[in-house]
Parts: structure tokens; sequence; C-alpha cells
């Protein structure tokens, strides 16, 4: 077994290889979380009215002159909860290539697909680390309400109540 396996194997790390496979990004998403997925419902629903604002915040200066730290969005409740249930749901996907791939169209008749949600969730989410401001970015363009509404349709057209208890 080569070094880099048998050191992935050690620490418990899915080797990228076996993440590969050809199924839909869709097929990925933890329809057992049942309560995650009822409150996504309800928060598509209501995402007209929801405030999706973000502020900006700045440290001051110390006062020596130097910078106090970086600056940082701190987001509102309901986009901080949209976001935390997307990661909840399996909607922000190891799977996903988001930087290979360009943001789905949301302005499009019909929305997104869900494997498109799926990207577009992915790419917002992992976007944030490395890009302060990409959530508050999907919030004010209605990304993330469109992620969140191809979501919430997706498991309500895939909801069997057989299959979880």
């Amino acid at each position: 077994m080569p070094r880099h396996e048998a050191v992935n194997e050690e620490r418990g790390f899915e080797r990228l290889a076996g993440m590969e496979d050809d199924l839909p990004l869709s097929a990925h998403l933890d329809r057992s979380r049942v309560t995650e997925w009822a409150e996504l419902s309800a928060l598509a629903g209501s995402f007209a009215t929801l405030d999706t604002g973000a502020t900006l915040v700045v440290p001051p200066e110390r006062a020596d002159g130097t910078i106090g730290g970086f600056p940082y969005y701190r987001y509102s409740d309901g986009v901080s909860h949209a976001v935390r249930l997307l990661d909840r749901v399996g909607a922000v996907s190891p799977h996903a290539d988001w930087r290979a791939r360009a943001v789905p169209d949301h302005t499009k008749p019909g929305g997104l697909t869900p494997d498109e949600a799926v990207l577009a969730a992915t790419g917002i989410v992992r976007g944030e680390r490395f890009c302060d401001g990409t959530i508050a970015e999907a919030a004010r363009t209605g990304l993330l309400e469109a992620v969140v509404v191809a979501l919430a349709v997706w498991y309500r057209a895939n909801d069997r109540d057989d299959e979880f208890p």
C-alpha cells in the first residue's frame, strides 16, 4: 500500500478517488434529517420576509495604530440558519467540485435543479471560507433563496413516509 493511502487510512480520511462517483449530487443529500428538512421547507416558504442582511464588521485600530483584526461579515439570524441547515442536510458536499464549475443560473425559468442547488450551496458555504462576503452576495442576488427553495421542492417530491420512521 502506498504511504499516502496508509496515512489516510490510519487517520480515517476518505480517499479522494473514492469520492468520485457517477451518482448525481442530490443522491448524497441526507433525507433522514427530517427535522432539518422541515425547517428548510418552512424557510423556503418565508424567504421573502426573511432578513437577509449582512453587516461588515471592521475591528477598530488599536491604540498603537495597528490593525485590530480583519474585517468580517456578521450575517442575520435567518441567513445563518439557512447556511446551517444546508450543511446539516448534506447540501454542502465534498462531492461537488464547486471550484471547477460556474455558479448555476438561478434566474432561469424553473429555477435550479437539485444538483445545481447542491453545487451552488457548496460554492456559497465553502466560498465564504476563502472570500468573505460570498454568502452576503448569494443572499443579495437571490441565489441563496433559490438554493433553499430548490432543495425544499426536491425533498417534498422525494419524501417517502415509509422510508424513515
